[in-house]
């Protein structure tokens, strides 16, 4: 089956480019840390980064988008899972026969569930810091608003109820309205 991408002006996939830089990324920081703490380019934290093997980047785009890397590692995962389960099912540990487009799309929930965590998490920036008491601001503003309609309709519905106003000649207006 074959996906279709968003392809950007550069006719590159947003993805694919954060892909490639994650690594660039990688190597400068390692260098950048070399020079500071050893006055060196290559010394030791750029030793262990080639060591360690190749990087694996696994971005996800602003809208859940993902590269080739990740769906791969997807199926990996699914196909890793459906033996497992095959096994257990084998042993009478599991009910029902797994099946591999089933994993495959619990593996896709999971990874969308945590990129929108991800997403929503990046919204909440905005509530650390100085914004946080802006933030803190117009919550307070939108429960005093919201306290206000609440005592509205608390006064229209009595009004329905009783027949009259509350305010007419009873003096307890102040009670359900600010």
């Amino acid at each position: 089956m074959e996906r279709r991408e968003h392809q950007p002006g550069r006719g590159t996939r947003a993805v694919k480019r954060r892909e490639l830089a994650i690594f660039k990324e990688y190597e400068k920081a390692a260098k950048d840390n070399d020079q500071k703490y050893f006055n060196m380019e290559n010394g030791p934290i750029t030793q262990r980064l080639a060591q360690i093997g190749p990087i694996f980047p696994a971005p996800f785009g602003r809208f859940g988008e993902t590269g080739d890397k990740v769906h791969s590692l997807v199926t990996v995962m699914a196909k890793a899972r459906v033996s497992k389960k095959n096994i257990a099912w084998g042993r009478g540990e599991d009910a029902e026969k797994p099946c591999l487009s089933i994993e495959t799309a619990y593996i896709r929930q999971s990874s969308a569930i945590l990129s929108c965590f991800g997403h929503r998490l990046v919204s909440r920036m905005s509530q650390v810091g100085n914004c946080a008491l802006t933030a803190a601001k117009r919550r307070q503003d939108w429960s005093r608003e919201e306290q206000q309609a609440r005592s509205m309709r608390n006064a229209a519905w009595h009004a329905t109820v009783a027949g009259q106003d509350i305010g007419e000649g009873s003096g307890q207006r102040h009670r359900y309205q600010n």
